[in-house]
């Protein structure tokens, strides 16, 4: 199966910096002394206005039998107050295939890709404050169920191609925590 759509969305009354502040608007930490004590405080309001228009498409395929396929590809394109914004990604493609190896063994790799990013300062959307590089990301499962209604027993590697990844920075809010490599086992229960 095949599957296009476009889509136009328009945002009025999104989060903004209106340039208010109470106390030293280059220094918004707390006081040294007295960790209760805020030195400055900022005022968000809802007075920027945005707009996102693009193209989505997905592929469902079933090669054979034992192998069936997803595919999506997103194009995407953001303003922000007339400004294009730098912090979605314009670019996303994922791929996802299920191999049935044999009867309760199945293998599910997982390829994703996210186009770069910069991140726009809060106070001022045309301010870059990090930059997010492209990255391609893989992923992989293993399920095994020995028998219907028995549990189902997973082995996962998430980020298999990346030792670590940034997808978000926002230092105000809090400090940017990469994406590790993680692998796990889970055991499923269906009642």
């Amino acid at each position: 199966s095949f599957d296009l759509a476009a889509f136009y969305n328009d945002y009025d009354g999104a989060v903004s910096f209106s340039g208010q502040t109470f106390g030293d608007p280059a220094d918004f930490d707390f006081d040294d002394g007295d960790p209760g004590t805020i030195d400055t405080v900022i005022l968000l309001d809802n007075k920027r206005d945005a707009y996102a228009y693009g193209v989505e498409a997905a592929i469902d395929a079933e090669v054979t039998e034992t192998l069936k396929g997803k595919f999506n590809a997103t194009y995407q394109h953001v303003s922000l107050s007339g400004i294009d914004d730098p912090s979605t990604p314009k670019w996303k493609f994922n791929t996802r295939w299920f191999w049935k190896i044999r009867p309760g063994l199945t293998f599910v790799p997982t390829v994703s890709y996210v186009g770069d990013v910069t991140m726009p300062s809060l106070f001022d959307v045309s301010t870059p404050v990090a930059k997010i590089n492209d990255y391609v990301r893989v992923d992989a499962a293993l399920h095994y169920q020995y028998a219907e209604r028995w549990p189902t027993i997973s082995l996962v590697g998430q980020n298999l191609t990346n030792r670590s990844h940034y997808e978000f920075v926002e230092d105000l809010v809090r400090p940017a925590a990469p994406v590790t490599r993680t692998w796990y086992l889970q055991v499923e229960q269906e009642f």
